[in-house]
């Protein structure tokens, strides 16, 4: 089987831990697999014109689906280089040919402007309304990009243009969840989901966590939607543990000034970026994982790892971090930007652990349901075909605008 990927990037976030587990997860498994992104597409510049509809990217990927003649074509995320316009050139290559078109969700640009699901007012932004979000009314009278009115309209044209009126979302054959909150969002609007959570490591035996002060990590991109601003306002001055950040983004030096304000040196550390391996060894040392996200997100591989690990997990009571926390039964959730809330989460995570109870847990069932092994072998299912029941492609039905 031949299993072309396409993606924006090679390298960038946790999309593309996934991405690259899968391409070497297939090869592993006797599959031919290749991938393409922006990179491959010599010279290539982002224009506005470009991230509605890319004739280059359109070019470049039609000339390696003819090299390639892949079985598969599994897409990734392409919205913010390459442009939904791909999906066209997919669908008119895959005409008369026996090639199926699968796409992991891994967040909510097919349904939404705003790959978040969030808008904002005022420089302040807020959650969609999961009731209204898919009218088009809706979406005219919100701004979609936190830049200003002149992204938000691009934003919007490139959604309108071909997610509504040119409908190159039926082009694909599945589309895979890896949350059960994405597939809620997305089957109203007749898409083809199936739940399919990403691939996870086993538990690591043997790990001990330090005595001494809690160890809090967050280990990712520090954009703003991830909350970290939000968290160190509200970090209560009573509360005795260290949180280090790993990673860097445009939200640091917020980040920094809040930590100035507050005179939270001796407790708060900014390591920079890491490479994965050495942020999988600061997990091992760190008692708790944390994602104060101001978004829905979907399945955060960071939870995923952190569980692994043996950390336990502190996060917004949101979307799929709750749907971990909730299935797991492990971790702690707060409401973002209620300080009481979040006060209360660490004061039960401060006496779990005073009690040596905050990492004794058994990860490994939830852990064993996600395993790479079961993974790939629902994987192939889906690209083979078998026992898949989506709607085709002329009975999907079409949400109202």
């Amino acid at each position: 089987m031949k299993v072309l990927h396409v993606n924006d990037y090679t390298q960038q976030g946790g999309a593309e831990v996934v991405l690259h587990r899968t391409v070497q997860g297939l090869a592993d498994r006797g599959c031919t697999t290749d991938l393409f992104t922006a990179d491959d597409v010599r010279g290539y510049r982002i224009t506005p014109l470009r991230y509605v509809d890319s004739a280059p990217c359109r070019r470049g990927l039609r000339a390696r689906l003819d090299a390639f003649r892949p079985d598969v074509v599994h897409l990734h995320n392409f919205y913010h280089l390459l442009s939904p316009g791909i999906l066209g050139e997919v669908g008119r290559w895959q005409r008369g040919r026996r090639c199926r078109v699968v796409m992991t969700a891994h967040d909510y640009n097919l349904v939404c402007p705003n790959s978040g699901l969030r808008f904002f007012c005022g420089g302040e932004g807020r959650l969609a309304d999961l009731d209204k979000f898919h009218r088009l009314s809706y979406q005219w009278s919100r701004q979609w990009d936190h830049r200003g009115s002149r992204h938000a309209l691009l934003r919007l044209i490139q959604h309108v243009w071909n997610y509504r009126l040119r409908d190159r979302r039926r082009e694909l054959d599945v589309l895979l969840c890896p949350s059960r909150f994405m597939q809620s969002v997305l089957e109203p609007f007749g898409l083809p989901a199936l739940f399919l959570p990403n691939p996870a490591p086993p538990r690591m035996a043997g790990i001990v966590k330090p005595h001494g002060p809690l160890r809090l990590l967050f280990a990712g991109r520090a954009d703003p939607v991830k909350g970290l601003a939000e968290f160190l306002a509200l970090w209560p001055t009573g509360f005795d543990g260290r949180f280090e950040v790993i990673g860097d983004g445009p939200a640091l030096p917020r980040c920094r000034r809040i930590i100035d304000q507050r005179r939270l040196h001796d407790r708060v550390s900014f390591v920079g970026r890491l490479p994965h391996d050495q942020v999988l060894r600061h997990l091992e040392r760190a008692h708790v994982a944390v994602l104060p996200s101001l978004w829905y997100e979907n399945a955060p591989v960071f939870m995923i790892e952190a569980l692994s690990r043996g950390a336990n997990l502190l996060v917004s009571g949101l979307g799929g971090m709750r749907e971990i926390v909730k299935e797991s039964g492990i971790g702690y959730l707060f409401e973002p930007g209620n300080a009481r809330s979040l006060e209360a989460a660490l004061a039960e995570i401060q006496r779990i652990h005073a009690d040596g109870r905050l990492n004794n847990f058994d990860s490994s069932s939830f852990l064993d349901a996600r395993s790479e092994g079961k993974y790939f072998q629902r994987l192939i299912g889906v690209y083979e075909g078998n026992g898949q029941r989506v709607a085709s492609r002329g009975d999907r039905k079409q949400v109202a605008f």
